[in-house]
């Protein structure tokens, strides 16, 4: 990321605390354009040959020079791409490249396909829905350290529930709608059981989440809003650190029960303090139910531990303390 974008953030990239900070959308679309741009840049080089042998050149060279909208710059099909040049896979690369070549024609005027992909089920009432993605569909390396399966069906009792979480933000917490919304856009339901609560961010997958299936709406929501925050916090990361790379001390995760990383305590404390501000938010409204109000002391405890180390922490550089710093003075945790 060129210094000119990283110097124009020193009051701008607060938005990436949390939604009740002021969101810079443009900044946001011009760091995940650049950062497509660089891989854009890296897969055409590498795999010039394949992409002229099957007419693909003359697309993604114009790619490259294109104002990229947001849901292509910060996508899986991108992703797959960074994969494929990582590790030199040809055959891969050609079946990456003629996905992302789907995707760009459903995101950019002038590029159509002519066959379109298959209707994939979704879920919420409102106009901006997310897309469920089958285990089919799935690139094994979405899974890697996850024992839980993925589904192939989607019960309705389950599209039930997690049309209830995604109405309950757009209705009566907007801000975390929009939070959830923007950056994320496909999501993998895995099977683990009653009551488990079990997300995750597949790497270079940006846009894509893992959930449990849980049957309560509150938790699923708090699942896209932790899932969320990450991705916000790895977008950001495309710009710089967070935290002194040469910072090597360790501190207690009580998440983890372990002692982890300086920018591991950063990337929890961030996605569990929203957590605690939409639970504050539902309790506002009041729509908490029976497990709420003792959920919300675990959690503090738990943020009261990972706030400490990164108070006055000289190794958290600016763009972290402007993701821990409005958390702080909100007071998330007492």
């Amino acid at each position: 990321m060129s210094q000119a974008i990283a110097n124009s953030l020193d009051t701008e990239y607060t938005g990436f605390s949390c939604p009740l900070e002021s969101f810079n959308e443009p900044l946001a679309q011009t760091i995940a354009s650049e950062y497509a741009r660089s891989v854009l840049t890296i897969f055409v080089e590498r795999f010039a040959p394949v992409l002229s042998k099957h007419g693909l050149d003359v697309l993604f060279s114009s790619l490259l020079n294109a104002d990229l909208p947001f849901e292509l710059a910060w996508s899986s099909d991108l992703g797959n791409l960074y994969k494929a040049a990582r590790l030199g896979d040809a055959d891969q690369a050609l079946k990456n490249a003629a996905a992302f070549a789907l995707m760009a024609g459903a995101s950019l005027d002038g590029w159509k396909s002519q066959t379109p992909a298959a209707q994939l089920p979704s879920f919420g009432s409102g106009k901006r829905r997310l897309v469920l993605l089958p285990r089919h569909a799935l690139d094994s390396e979405v899974f890697h350290g996850v024992d839980a399966q993925a589904l192939e069906t989607f019960p309705s009792t389950l599209i039930e529930t997690l049309t209830q979480a995604l109405d309950l933000l757009e209705e009566h917490l907007p801000h975390y709608f929009e939070w959830v919304v923007r950056i994320i856009r496909r999501v993998v339901v895995l099977q683990a059981g009653p009551n488990v609560l079990h997300s995750g961010s597949p790497e270079h997958q940006y846009g894509t989440i893992l959930i449990s299936d849980n049957s309560r709406p509150l938790s699923v929501a708090e699942m896209l809003i932790h899932e969320a925050s990450h991705q916000y916090l790895e977008l950001l990361n495309k710009l710089g650190p967070t935290v002194d790379p040469n910072h090597t001390e360790l501190y207690y995760s009580p998440a983890k029960q372990c002692d982890r990383p300086l920018h591991k305590i950063l990337l929890a404390y961030h996605a569990f303090a929203n957590v605690m501000l939409f639970y504050r938010g539902v309790a506002e409204r009041g729509l908490a139910d029976s497990r709420s109000a003792k959920f919300q002391n675990l959690l503090n405890d738990e943020l009261r531990q990972l706030e400490q180390p990164l108070r006055d922490n000289e190794a958290i550089l600016p763009l972290g303390r402007a993701v821990v710093e409005p958390l702080i003075e909100r007071s998330v945790c007492q």
